[in-house]
């Protein structure tokens, strides 16, 4: 990865819970994300996004389809390949734009990501998004909610 500036994705402010490990990653266009994922993200984007979610780290792990055995090796290694990097990403994307969509309120952010929601079938916006479609589809949701359409 160069030392290039990021992409902005989005002009929004990260919430004040994310570290410095993960936070350009949700402002990082396609080809900076892609590229970054590739080379291999750094294990401390999934203590971000624990704390960012407010997930424990076995319910996180369940949702990332990586075992905790391989989670306690990735923190050894401190990367994650690119595989287990694109879920990351995915999970990270979404939780800041739910942040955005709280207007910067992380908690209201936390909560209402971890809510079942009949518009996903009565399981969480985490839960639903552990497929790319179903991450789509959760941002579309949050994109339908910012511009005041009802889901």
């Amino acid at each position: 990865m160069t030392a290039s500036r990021p992409t902005k994705y989005s002009d929004s402010p990260m919430p004040d819970t994310a570290t410095r490990a993960c936070a350009p990653l949700a402002h990082y266009g396609p080809s900076e994300a892609s590229g970054a994922i590739r080379a291999g993200l750094s294990v401390a984007c999934i203590v971000d996004l624990q704390r960012l979610s407010g997930l424990p780290e076995d319910r996180l792990g369940r949702l990332l389809a990586i075992p905790r055995t391989t989670l306690l090796r990735r923190k050894k290694d401190g990367v994650l390949p690119p595989d287990e990097g694109d879920r990351v990403w995915r999970l990270w994307r979404i939780m800041a734009r739910a942040v955005e969509l709280f207007e910067g309120d992380s908690e209201t952010a936390r909560v209402w990501m971890n809510a079942p929601k009949d518009v996903f079938e009565g399981r969480t916006p985490l839960e639903f998004a552990d497929t790319t479609p179903g991450a789509e589809y959760v941002l579309e949701v949050i994109g339908r909610l910012e511009h005041g359409i009802p889901v």
